[in-house]
C-alpha cells in the first residue's frame, strides 16, 4: 500500500508540474519530481504495473502450476531452435555491426517458432485501440490455447559476464493509450547471452527469467525534442557548411 501511495504521488506531481502557475509551486514540484529516486527507491515492478496498467503479474511456478510448465517448456524450445540458427554459419546475425540490431531478429524468430507451436498461439501485443505496436515493453505476447493463460515476453540480448552489472538494462514507461499490457499474465525476459565478438557474434546462453518479483528504481528525467531545442527565439548563431 505504501508503494502504490508513493507512486501515486509521483505521477501527480509529474502531471501538476505542467499546470502550476506559481513560481514556488512548480520549484517544490521539481524538487519532488528530482528527488524521485530517492524517494520511492527499490520498488516491485509488479506494483508499478499495478499501478500504471489495473493488471496483475502472475508468478510463473513451474514447480506446481501445469500450464506454466507447457509455457516454460515452449518458450525454451523455441529459444534452443533461435540461438542454434542465430550461431549457423548462415546466420545475418553474423555480419550485424551492433548488437542492438540484433534483438528484432530473435523477436521475429521467437514469434515465429512460437505462433507454430501447438497448442499456443503468439503476436507481437496490440494497443487498447487495437494498434500494433513494435516499441515500447513488452515485446511478444503468448498464449497456452487451453487454458487462455497469457505470457508477455521480452527478450534481451547482453554479452556474457555481465549478469552482475548495474547498468540500466531493463525499461518499463506507463503509456496510457498506447500501453500494451491488458492481460493478468506472466511476464518473462528472455535473456540471450553472446560472446562479445563484433561482426561474428555467438549466443552462447538462454536464460528465462520470472519478473514477477522483479524490483525496479525510478529515475527522473527532464527532456526535450527538436521541436522545444530550435525555437526561432532561441537561436543565438547559425551557418551553412562551406563549399
Amino acid at each position: 500500500m505504501h508503494t502504490r501511495l508513493l507512486l501515486a504521488i509521483f505521477f501527480v506531481l509529474a502531471t501538476s508540474l505542467a499546470h502550476a502557475e506559481d513560481p514556488s509551486a512548480q520549484q517544490r514540484l521539481i524538487q519532488s519530481i528530482a528527488a524521485g529516486e530517492e524517494a520511492i527507491g527499490s520498488i516491485p515492478f509488479s506494483e508499478v504495473l499495478r499501478a500504471t496498467t489495473g493488471k496483475r503479474i502472475l508468478p510463473f511456478d513451474t514447480t506446481n502450476d501445469a500450464v506454466a510448465q507447457r509455457i516454460s517448456a515452449a518458450v525454451a524450445n523455441a529459444l534452443r531452435t533461435a540461438l542454434a540458427q542465430a550461431n549457423a554459419a548462415s546466420s545475418p546475425l553474423k555480419k550485424k555491426g551492433r548488437i542492438n540490431e540484433t534483438s528484432k531478429w530473435f523477436e521475429d524468430q521467437l514469434q515465429a517458432l512460437l505462433a507454430a507451436t501447438p497448442g499456443f498461439t503468439c503476436d507481437f501485443p496490440r494497443t487498447a485501440e487495437g494498434k500494433l505496436q513494435r516499441s515500447g515493453y513488452p515485446d511478444l505476447r503468448l498464449v497456452h490455447t487451453a487454458s487462455g493463460r497469457v505470457a508477455y515476453l521480452d527478450p534481451k540480448v547482453y554479452e556474457q559476464h555481465s549478469e552482475a552489472s548495474s547498468l540500466r538494462t531493463f525499461y518499463y514507461e506507463p503509456a496510457g493509450a498506447t500501453g500494451k499490457v491488458l492481460d493478468d499474465a506472466h511476464h518473462l525476459l528472455l535473456g540471450i547471452a553472446h560472446d562479445g565478438k563484433t561482426g561474428d557474434w555467438t549466443f552462447l546462453r538462454w536464460t528465462i527469467v520470472d519478473v514477477s518479483e522483479l524490483t525496479v528504481r525510478l529515475k527522473a528525467e527532464f527532456h526535450a525534442g527538436n521541436k522545444e531545442i530550435y525555437k526561432k527565439g532561441m537561436i543565438r548563431a547559425q551557418g551553412e557548411a562551406e563549399k
